[in-house]
């Protein structure tokens, strides 16, 4: 799948050179994460017995940077690069020997997205101007999900000290606005499975500016 990103851009790029339409931006938002703390508090808890509470950020900021290449005054082809800051969590608990236990969790997401950018009601484009209004967003994600833990029992949940990668698909819609030489962006995503762990979804609001070449 990198390899497939990595041919995309490449196509970009000399798409870009030879006929213009070409952009490149970055926005930043926040995005909501899912609980993943309360499943390594059930497998410790399964593990050792006795009782287990935990808790984790709701959300987590996130900054994109992308690049695209306008195929027509309506669709263009998006390649992104996403960095979600780390998530916090914690569990704490009493084994079923009455010993008493703590740790911390942390987890980070990043990776590559490819997506189509359509701007159904666009009428005034060029190569040199990028589209501006509505647009809607379909596409896909190679994400890695990674994480560490201080807990003495975070051999039970092993993965979350190592890492998980895998794709996911994006829906979103925002809205551009034409400024400078660019435009203003406003975005909102729906990263699905992200990383391909089962119903790790997330909503990222952002906003952000492209540079047309």
């Amino acid at each position: 799948m990198k390899k497939t990103f990595a041919a995309i851009a490449a196509c970009m790029v000399a798409c870009a050179a030879q006929a213009g339409g070409f952009y490149v931006g970055g926005q930043l938002g926040v995005m909501t994460s899912k609980n993943l703390t309360d499943s390594a508090g059930s497998s410790v808890q399964q593990n050792l017995g006795g009782t287990v509470t935990s808790s984790q950020d709701t959300q987590a900021a996130a900054g994109r940077i992308f690049a695209g290449y306008n195929i027509n005054p309506l669709v263009g082809i998006e390649l992104g690069y996403l960095q979600m800051s780390d998530v916090k969590g914690s569990v704490a608990g009493t084994t079923a020997g009455n010993s008493n236990y703590s740790g911390d969790f942390t987890y980070r997401t990043s990776g590559f997205d490819v997506s189509a950018v359509v701007h159904p009601f666009e009428s005034s484009a060029s190569k040199e101007t990028p589209p501006t209004g509505l647009y809607l967003r379909a596409g896909i994600s190679e994400y890695t999900l990674s994480g560490s833990s201080s807990s003495p029992a975070s051999s039970f949940v092993s993965w979350r000290v190592n890492s998980l990668s895998g794709t996911g698909t994006i829906l979103g819609l925002g809205y551009d606005w034409k400024l400078g030489p660019g435009a203003l962006r406003l975005d909102a995503t729906l990263h699905q499975s992200m990383a391909n762990v089962t119903d790790n979804d997330s909503l990222a609001l952002s906003v952000g500016y492209l540079y047309a070449f």
